[in-house]
């Protein structure tokens, strides 16, 4: 709580978990704001069109389509999570084994989004291992993927009709049997990659991408052939904002996630104008 014309923090109370009622008694009649910030809450959710945490059998999306398995897609705690626990990931064993969306208009990547999560792959597949692909399936000339070359380079591509861009870091960025964090940035005319925060590829974007609305984990085309991965996957989400300009410091811990709207824990901002004898 805050003084209204002094912003001033007064104190704070608890709310009921159930209902989010509190109590609070200011220390004078003045007017103060209540302000309540839920810590455990994306305040950018409403810009996540896909996510899926990817540790569950059937593997539930927590907000945008629902996966379809093909082939041999696991839940598995054989190895521990990216932040040391024991919460599963997606097990991927190689081509021909992947999860995709149904199609939807939100999955349009556009010219503004990020796509981001944690890899861990079992090989350093040649020529590439398919990581992610948004776009028709099958096709050469429609798609926007990230793969990691055999080389431990990984590489953030999109063509349409012809290339829009192409940001390949350099070799042994990504190394087998171990956890990165990734993201896929563009914004406008720049198309960058993160790995563990740090800026490992940039590319100039120019031109339209893909028109297809499936997005694949696990899946990338390349010379015309289908590629899959030896690995795991683990907090996968795609957004139509620009999540990262420079480098940072990756998660350290699950991504973050709003309350479902009118739920005790939604971000709430209240004026009380408290009178006097009233």
């Amino acid at each position: 709580m805050r003084d209204r014309s002094t912003g001033l923090y007064l104190g704070g109370a608890n709310s009921d978990p159930s209902t989010g009622l509190y109590t609070f008694y200011p220390p004078d009649f003045g007017e103060v704001i209540v302000e309540r910030i839920d810590e455990l809450a994306n305040p950018y959710w409403n810009d996540v069109v896909f996510a899926s945490r990817l540790n569950a059998a059937g593997f539930p999306t927590l907000t945008g389509q629902t996966l379809t398995a093909t082939g041999t897609v696991t839940d598995s705690a054989a190895v521990a999570d990216p932040f040391g626990g024991a919460q599963k990931s997606a097990l991927f064993t190689g081509a021909g084994s992947y999860l995709s969306t149904g199609a939807s208009a939100a999955l349009l990547p556009g010219t503004v989004y990020t796509v981001q999560g944690w890899i861990r792959l079992s090989t350093l597949a040649s020529p590439e291992s398919g990581v992610l692909f948004i776009g028709t399936f099958g096709s050469n000339t429609d798609r926007t993927q990230i793969e990691v070359l055999a080389s431990g380079a990984i590489e953030f591509y999109a063509t349409g009709a012809s290339a829009v861009f192409d940001a390949v870091s350099a070799a042994s960025v990504i190394a087998a049997n171990t956890w990165y964090h990734f993201a896929a940035v563009r914004n406008g005319a720049n198309a960058d990659v993160y790995v563990g925060g740090a800026l490992v590829a940039s590319a100039v974007a120019s031109g339209t991408e893909p028109t297809g609305t499936n997005l694949h984990l696990g899946y990338c085309r390349s010379a015309s052939t289908t590629r899959g991965m030896d690995g795991r996957l683990f907090d996968v989400q795609f957004s139509h904002r620009a999540e990262y300009l420079a480098p940072f410091t990756p998660p350290t811990s699950p991504f973050l996630v709003a309350p479902a709207d009118g739920g005790s824990g939604e971000n709430a901002l209240i004026y009380d104008r408290v009178i006097p004898g009233g």
